[in-house]
Formats: C-alpha cells, sequence, structure tokens
C-alpha cells in the first residue's frame, strides 16, 4: 500500500497539531485551576474566589473539547485514504473514520499534556 499525502493532507496535520496543543494547554489550565480550587476552598471568605477558579477551569474543559471536536473533523478526511476509501470529507457512513480521529486526538493531546505538565514542574 502506497499512500502518499497531499499538501492539503499535510496543512490538515499541522493545524491538527496546533489544536492538539491547544487543548493540552487547555487541560494543563484545568488542571492548574482545580489544583487551585482545592486549595482555597475550605478557606473561610474566600468562596467567592473559589467560585470563580471553578468557573475558569469549566471554560478550559469547555475549550477543551471544543478544541478536540475540531481536530477531529480537521484529521477525518487525512485518515480516510488509509481505510482504502475514497476522499469524502463530509462523509458520515464512516464513523470508523471519526474514532480513529478521535483516538489519535486524544492520545496526542495526553501526550502533549504530560510533557507541558513534566516542562513546567
Amino acid at each position: 500500500m502506497n499512500i502518499r499525502l497531499t499538501g492539503l493532507a499535510w496543512t490538515r496535520i499541522g493545524i491538527s497539531i496546533l489544536l492538539i496543543g491547544l487543548s493540552a494547554f487547555c487541560v494543563l489550565r484545568a488542571v492548574i485551576a482545580g489544583i487551585v480550587y482545592g486549595d482555597i476552598m475550605d478557606l473561610p471568605g474566600r468562596s467567592t474566589q473559589a467560585a470563580e477558579v471553578q468557573h475558569r477551569a469549566h471554560q478550559y474543559l469547555w475549550a477543551c473539547l471544543l478544541l478536540q471536536g475540531l481536530t477531529i473533523l480537521i484529521l477525518k478526511p487525512v485518515l480516510q485514504p488509509l481505510g482504502g476509501k475514497p476522499y469524502n470529507s463530509l462523509a458520515l457512513r464512516e464513523p470508523g473514520d471519526y474514532a480513529l480521529a478521535l483516538g489519535i486526538s486524544i492520545l496526542c493531546t495526553g501526550l502533549a499534556f504530560f510533557l507541558l505538565f513534566w516542562l513546567i514542574k
């Protein structure tokens, strides 16, 4: 099987890598906000600040989920020729392509998260 990626496919891969990096950053910020929330939750007089931190963590998690969805939509057409199927970027008939794109996106985001966590540690 000889698969050659076009310039558009490489562009999609590059954009996906950027979105995965942003998603990992959002996860890192949500984890940090969760740690801060846990530290200040029980302090008297800090309930307002704890609520703000919790709201910020939820915003980062939603941003991460949206970035993951966008990454899946961008990465799916690149993965379609690997299965021997013709290129059709809007075909909803093959959920396996979406599952593969989701798996790759989550795995790469996790690896990027641990790399960021290790770098700031």
